[in-house]
């Protein structure tokens, strides 16, 4: 875009990027998705046994006005932001889904994220929305493995993504499943960034968070192995087993910390003062 805007013209000089100049300037006058030089975005790709979830796998490709989802789809319901009215009740989740389980985890989440903090809870509020409330949803069939669904929309006319045109329209479905599977086997090898080193909290290195957080939990990754490293002498761990260690932890941690309150309590001269008056 800044060399076609300095005067380089259509020469890219194998610049992986297009000129968006054009579009940029008419954008204004003509809202037409047609404009722009990109017409096809890979939103998201992964397969089975390459994400944290092994058996999940899911693709989403945008071409043109269409823009495909194909795979495990995992919630089908609708999430807004955090409301700014606080006294409204109930609004951490956002989620169109009325059911008890979702009312249960909202009311879990806004229970125990004051009682942890924020940052504490962080990880065990993922496993509550995303894991349960929402993982929940996964189709699967009579054999309890995930089954494959296919969305197709037509982001101009519908940009709210409410009418699945996929049985309508299966040819473009088609077309779009090629192209993405196209993509798929040329791309690079895929980094297993969901496991960890089994104590990765100690590889941490703590910042600045200007008080938002507790300087204990202040803490930043950062690379702590050299670049030329044999990987394959680290044993890895799933994150999703170490965060559940993590978790026990600290819920382990609080109970003890109650109990120890509440007997503290029971046995200060005050208490009994208070009971005998």
């Amino acid at each position: 875009t800044f060399l076609g805007w300095a005067g380089g013209g259509g020469a890219r000089g194998g610049l992986d990027g297009f000129d968006l100049g054009p579009a940029l300037r008419l954008s204004g006058e003509n809202k037409s998705y047609g404009l722009g030089p990109r017409q096809e975005v890979l939103l998201d790709l992964y397969c089975a046994g390459e994400a944290i979830w092994d058996e999940e796998a899911v693709v989403a490709l945008r071409v043109g006005k269409y823009k495909l989802i194909h795979g495990s789809a995992r919630d089908p319901h609708w999430y807004g932001g955090e409301e700014a009215d606080s006294s409204a009740p109930l609004v951490g989740l956002q989620t169109t889904d009325k059911s008890w389980f979702s009312l249960g985890a909202e009311i879990a989440v806004r229970t125990l994220e004051p009682l942890m903090g924020i940052a504490q809870f962080d990880t065990l509020r993922a496993v509550i929305v995303w894991n349960q409330a929402q993982g929940r949803f996964l189709t699967r069939n009579g054999l309890g493995a995930l089954t494959t669904e296919t969305f197709l929309f037509d982001i101009e006319a519908d940009p709210d993504e409410r009418h699945n045109l996929a049985l309508a329209e299966p040819a473009m479905v088609s077309a779009l499943l090629r192209r993405a599977w196209e993509i798929r086997d040329r791309r690079p090898l895929q980094m297993r960034y969901w496991m960890v080193v089994d104590n990765f909290k100690s590889t941490l290195v703590p910042g600045n968070c200007s008080g938002a957080v507790s300087a204990s939990d202040c803490l930043f990754a950062h690379p702590w192995i050299p670049d030329d490293a044999d990987l394959d002498l680290f044993p890895l761990y799933h994150s999703v087993d170490v965060a559940t260690r993590l978790i026990h932890g600290k819920l382990r941690s609080m109970v003890r910390r109650s109990l120890f309150g509440s007997a503290a309590a029971f046995m200060a001269p005050s208490f009994w003062r208070w009971i005998w008056q």
